[in-house]
């Protein structure tokens, strides 16, 4: 028992800025490391510091302040184990209330399944991504005692959040004289289709804008069928349709009469981006030779995006040319509804003209390649496109 103590109080003593300059011999003398000097502790540090002030006076000090300080205290070592021990350790209490606060429904628990929540909220992560190895091994990491929950309990969390955020919204959008819609009709890769409709207003003469629902369309898309659907969500927000000053739509027939039937025909506002596809889509559509070469540029395009090898061949050429690999570019398939992604295609063909050629001319399998002329014309098309897309 004494040597446990002895051993306790010594480690509290060996934390004294006067302990940086000695160490322990045994229970009465310390051996100075500036000099071979041993010297007498006596039970404290006095002899310590005098021994320091009076033989090393110009000694380096990381912090002289807190030497002196520390070493000017004559507390017997007794008194200092017994004051610095005690403030040290946590009591019990204290460390049953951490462990609990981690309990379900415990405050830090409670923080950390917000936090969760927030970060698949912010990032769209999916419900998903909390049963994955590298995620519960780093929660394990950062917070041994929390006990992630199941996907199911985060999907209540943001549900709640939503109920949440959107009763906010109802009473601020109660608060607006003034709504313009956004509302289009889309369809996914598994070929279903869902009605869009995003709300616009000032506040603080700031533009706000909030997504009110994606629902989907399970009947045939007529005008009395998105109309009823334009209402639902107009209902379910508590939004008055004499407060709605415009709605804009693409010039889809369908979701024109929609929109006339619902809201009144004055107010109703074509898109202008989806009525510049159309001039642009028509423009090309009416011209034989321009609609003749982008189909060429289209095969050629398609022949090297079904093949791996052509497509292997055409970084290979880049890298040849000095080009990084983080620079390396591919070319660029356009989508017919899309008037701008045809001057991508186009203008990233032109860029790449050489390098198609090269792999083109030397391959038997390969479409036909624009000639000089048709490239030279391309060029003047992608010029004209340009002032259209800026």
């Amino acid at each position: 028992m004494i040597q446990s103590n002895y051993k306790k109080k010594h480690k509290v003593m060996s934390t004294s800025a006067c302990w940086k300059y000695f160490t322990k011999c045994d229970k009465s003398e310390a051996q100075c490391h500036l000099c071979p000097k041993r010297v007498k502790t006596g039970g404290g540090t006095s002899n310590l510091r005098q021994h320091l002030e009076r033989r090393h006076p110009n000694r380096k000090s990381t912090n002289s302040s807190t030497d002196d300080s520390v070493c000017k205290n004559d507390t017997p070592v007794e008194e200092m184990d017994s004051s610095l021990t005690y403030t040290a350790q946590p009591t019990i209490t204290t460390s049953i209330k951490s462990v609990q606060s981690y309990s379900s429904g415990g405050e830090k628990c409670k923080r950390l399944t917000d936090t969760v929540t927030d970060f698949i909220i912010t990032d769209n992560m999916p419900f998903s991504v909390v049963d994955g190895r590298g995620f519960r091994s780093l929660m394990k990491f950062v917070a041994p005692l929390y006990k992630l929950p199941t996907r199911n309990t985060f999907k209540h969390h943001i549900d709640e959040r939503y109920d949440k955020i959107a009763e906010m919204y109802k009473t601020k959008l109660n608060t607006v004289k003034s709504l313009i819609l956004t509302t289009d009709i889309w369809t996914d890769h598994q070929m279903k289709s869902f009605l869009g409709i995003t709300v616009h207003f000032l506040s603080d003469y700031k533009l706000v804008s909030a997504t009110l629902g994606v629902h989907e369309l399970n009947e045939s898309h007529t005008a009395d069928y998105i109309s009823s659907k334009l209402k639902e969500i107009l209902h379910e927000w508590n939004i008055n349709i004499n407060c709605i000053t415009a709605v804009v739509s693409d010039n889809g027939p369908n979701i024109v009469k929609a929109i006339h039937d619902t809201f009144g025909k004055n107010r109703h506002i074509p898109c202008f981006a989806h009525t510049l596809n159309l001039v642009c889509e028509k423009s090309i559509s009416n011209t034989d030779s321009l609609l003749e070469l982008i189909s060429k540029i289209r095969a050629v395009v398609t022949w090297f995006k079904k093949s791996v090898t052509n497509s292997d061949s055409l970084r290979k050429q880049q890298l040849e040319k000095g080009i990084l690999e983080g620079n390396i570019k591919k070319l660029v398939l356009d989508v017919k509804t899309r008037w701008n992604s045809t001057y991508h295609m186009c203008a990233r063909f032109i860029e790449m003209a050489p390098y198609i050629i090269n792999i083109t001319f030397t391959n038997v399998n390969a479409p036909e390649m624009l000639t000089t002329i048709e490239l030279e014309i391309l060029k003047e098309v992608v010029t004209l496109l340009l002032y259209l897309r800026t």
